[in-house]
């Protein structure tokens, strides 16, 4: 079978999570000794593997050790990309890797060019590994203040659904114990932001502080993944923090400091992580539209995060701009982007919210029952693969968990790319026909 990269990054992803689903509904995956219902077992392998975090079980407690493992293997394979993880793995037995895989691997950490891809994943795993082990540490340090039961598996569980924005905890109310906890809630905090921005401005920032090129300019992709990350960040961290600050369910009762730490946390966890340090579903309506907001626009291009990514959002921004200022061309930091690249950037948003309302309209027909704007924020946190929630997903009825499980999985793999998977690829026109105006607006 020819397929085209796209086709092998879906069909990868679907091969995980039927594994995952498989295992999950063994008996043996249940801490009862019961076997999970196969649309539950379905709908957390999806959430591991497209890294959101929604979960219809407690894992810590109706899942057993093995249960739990296969999750955390499951969020490692989605973190890594399943075509990822089966290059690196052709690399160790010291098989070729061919242009098909390179291809598929490129599509996920590097958009922009295929050329190194090799490189580029080792430098990715080492790069995971030693952040993983960093938090893991970090994390195992203070569950002993904590008394945590095995707190070294529990550290390391953590440490890796935090750096590849998983979202899933085995803490009942995600990390609403350690909020008090600075070096806890704001350590996964710098962690999930890094994390964030894309191996390819982590690697170019290395490389100019390891070549002492630092006052070079970044690339372009680099200056508004940078940009944007800092402006959101501060934005979700201010919005909360001024929004919840007097409301009794979340903050007002909290002293100063944890008030900070909460407000800093949740302003970077809608972004893709699904960890909370407060009771989502208590949000103030004007809270749970900024949170939406971030969980819409998520992390950035070659990261761990899904949404539309934060290039997008700047391309589409920058394009408003310049459009009310009567230019014809776009042109950011001295660089002219491509009308083809603004083109994609407007699909992407377009196909977001089209996609995202489509299946909040859906689920208000599943589950008549349930809160349209919880299932709305549930829809939005599907698609972003961010994991928050209002507390309703394990109350959605068998077929709103699976429309939100289809949702994850599109949000991971990326609504573009899902759809040029399934759409065939025509030749470049030779044809240019007349232009004609169209009034709009």
């Amino acid at each position: 079978m020819r397929l085209s990269a796209p086709q092998v990054g879906v069909l990868s992803f679907l091969l995980a999570v039927a594994a995952g689903a498989a295992l999950l509904s063994l008996p043996v995956s249940s801490a009862s000794g019961s076997s999970l219902p196969f649309v539950d077992a379905l709908f957390m392998a999806v959430s591991a593997v497209s890294i959101t975090g929604l979960s219809v079980i407690e894992p810590g407690s109706d899942l057993s050790l093995f249960g739990q493992v296969v999750l955390l293997l499951l969020i490692k394979a989605g973190g890594l990309g399943v075509v990822t993880l089966g290059v690196l793995i052709a690399l160790a037995t010291g098989r070729r890797v061919g242009l098909r895989a390179r291809l598929g691997s490129s599509l996920a950490h590097s958009p922009m060019k295929v050329g190194g891809t090799v490189r580029l994943l080792r430098n990715v795993f080492l790069f995971i590994t030693t952040m993983e082990v960093f938090a893991a540490v970090l994390l195992y340090v203070r569950f002993l203040e904590f008394e945590v039961k095995n707190p070294v598996y529990m550290a390391v569980f953590h440490a890796v659904s935090a750096f590849n924005h998983a979202g899933l905890s085995l803490f009942p109310g995600s990390l609403e114990r350690f909020r008090g906890d600075p070096v806890i809630v704001l350590g996964l905090g710098a962690l999930i932001v890094l994390s964030g921005l894309g191996f390819v401005v982590i690697f170019e920032l290395l490389g100019r502080l390891r070549e002492a090129r630092v006052r070079q300019a970044l690339t372009l992709h680099s200056r508004l993944v940078l940009m944007m990350s800092l402006g959101l960040v501060v934005f979700g961290a201010m919005s909360f923090a001024v929004l919840e600050w007097s409301n009794p369910a979340t903050l007002a009762d909290l002293p100063t400091g944890e008030k900070l730490t909460a407000s800093i946390f949740q302003g970077v966890s809608p972004r893709s992580a699904g960890f909370s340090t407060v009771d989502i579903g208590a949000l103030l309506p004007g809270t749970q539209l900024i949170v939406m907001l971030l969980m819409f626009v998520g992390g950035s291009p070659g990261s761990v995060a899904g949404g539309i990514k934060t290039t997008t959002l700047a391309i589409v921004l920058f394009s408003i701009w310049q459009l009310a200022r009567g230019y014809r061309e776009l042109d950011v930091f001295g660089r002219r982007v491509e009308t083809a690249l603004i083109m994609k950037a407007a699909a992407i948003c377009t196909s977001g919210v089209l996609v995202i309302g489509g299946t909040a309209t859906l689920l208000t027909l599943t589950d008549p029952g349930l809160d349209t704007t919880a299932l709305v924020f549930e829809a939005v946190s599907a698609a972003g693969t961010s994991g928050l929630s209002m507390g309703i997903t394990g109350d959605l009825s068998a077929l709103g968990k699976l429309l939100i499980a289809a949702l994850m999985f599109a949000g991971r793999i990326g609504l573009l790319t899902f759809l040029l998977a399934f759409v065939q690829k025509r030749e470049q026109r030779t044809v240019r026909y007349p232009r004609e105006d169209v009034l709009i607006g």
